[in-house]
């Protein structure tokens, strides 16, 4: 009987606990008040080395700017390849000798529209030709 407890215990703490991975405490907006998804687009301005991010309301039409990352890590002709989850977490890649994937935190604590945190690094590989964007879900686990 007792056993049986022990794995139901386990069993219950193993599904409570949340399987997606922790970010940030803060990520940008993925619905509107209608339930409708904002679409995103990146910027990355040269001149001034920064990411712009816009957000579009497709309730609305109206495209506004949403956030701005300053102070990029490395250096590049580009960022690129912005890709986002459902819960409103960013990455993007930063073309340079290699291609480096960071995490963009979206924390933005004093409302002024530029990230509070430089983005974190994640990964980096050789080479590849890296120009699309995505959005993806979180699953089970086949």
């Amino acid at each position: 009987m007792s056993f049986l407890m022990i794995v139901s215990l386990a069993y219950v703490t193993i599904e409570v606990i949340d399987p997606e991975p922790a970010f940030a405490s803060s990520q940008l907006t993925c619905f509107n008040s209608d339930g409708n998804p904002y679409g995103y687009q990146t910027k990355y301005v040269s001149a001034s080395d920064k990411v712009e991010v816009y957000k579009w309301d497709s309730s609305t039409g109206v495209r506004t700017a949403e956030l701005e990352y300053q102070n990029l890590p490395g250096s590049a002709d580009e960022w690129n390849n912005a890709m986002m989850d459902a819960n409103g977490n960013l990455w993007m890649i930063r073309k340079d000798s290699n291609r480096t994937l960071y995490y963009m935190d979206a924390t933005d604590s004093n409302s002024n529209g530029i990230a509070d945190n430089d983005p974190d690094q994640v990964m980096q590989w050789s080479s590849g030709s890296n120009n699309a964007g995505t959005y993806f879900e979180y699953g089970p686990a086949p």
